[in-house]
């Protein structure tokens, strides 16, 4: 968890010290994170908002950035 923190210090918080860092696909795609449990609660909404950005599945097209 300390280096999620330090890559992404806007979650260096208190009530996510010692959570439990679960394995995230982004965009349902091959690339994956650690996301902190509580920042990943069930299975749908992250998905969802990465649907509604419209990034879903689209990986290969949002390395070109």
């Amino acid at each position: 968890m300390f280096r999620f923190r330090k890559h992404f210090p806007q979650y260096d918080l208190k009530e996510l010290y010692n959570d439990t860092l679960l394995h995230h696909h982004i965009v349902g795609e091959g690339q994956a994170v650690g996301v902190p449990s509580k920042l990943h609660p069930g299975l749908g909404w992250i998905h969802n908002a990465e649907k509604s950005a419209g990034i879903w599945e689209n990986d290969q097209n949002m390395l070109n950035y």
